[in-house]
This record gives structure tokens, sequence and C-alpha cells, in this order.
């Protein structure tokens, strides 16, 4: 006999309920007129205009996006100090280049 009053029967909660042919239309129907209204909406809105200023920073990276990284050892070479001011300024512009290149921050 059963003391705790459980029935045998599985609770109405525990049971998923499969939706209807009519649930799952009305479903598509209401997906599609979103998106239309997404894509209509990214349509009509306005372009962020291109700059040609060289010291923009880049935008990021998308998480998604991998990149292959140089080998900053060979890529550049050793700065001493004891180099010349012309060639101080060679080194400088190669680590700067290689850093937006990079996406490197600053």
């Amino acid at each position: 006999s059963n003391t705790n009053n459980e029935s045998s029967a599985p609770s109405n909660e525990l049971v998923p309920k499969a939706p209807t042919y009519n649930d799952l239309f009305n479903t598509v129907v209401e997906l599609t007129e979103r998106l239309r209204k997404l894509e209509t909406t990214a349509d009509t809105q306005p372009v962020r205009p291109q700059t040609s200023k060289s010291d923009d920073i880049p935008e990021a990276s998308s998480p998604l996006d991998y990149r292959i990284l140089p080998d900053v050892g060979t890529s550049i070479w050793t700065f001493t100090g004891h180099e010349s001011s012309g060639r101080a300024e060679d080194w400088i512009s190669s680590v700067d280049g290689l850093a937006q290149v990079n996406q490197w921050p600053l």
C-alpha cells in the first residue's frame, strides 16, 4: 500500500508536451517577421564613415578570429641603446609596425 499519497503516474510537470503543428507554424511566422524587421533596421542604419587617419586604433578582432604571431626574437632586431638616433627611430618604427599589424595594445 502507498502511505505517502503518491500516485504511480508521473506528474504533469515531468511529462514533456510537444508543440502542435499550429504552434510551430505560428512560431515560424513570428520569427520570420522578427528577422525581416531586424534586416530592415540593419539596412536603414547609417554606415560609420571610414577615416583615413593612419593612427586610428583598429577594431578588435572577433574572439573566434585567430592570428599566427611572429617570432619577435627574429622579427625585430635587438636594440642595445648604443645605436645611432636614425637606427633607434628605425627600431621604434619596426616595433610600432609589428604592433599595429598584430593589433597589439600600445
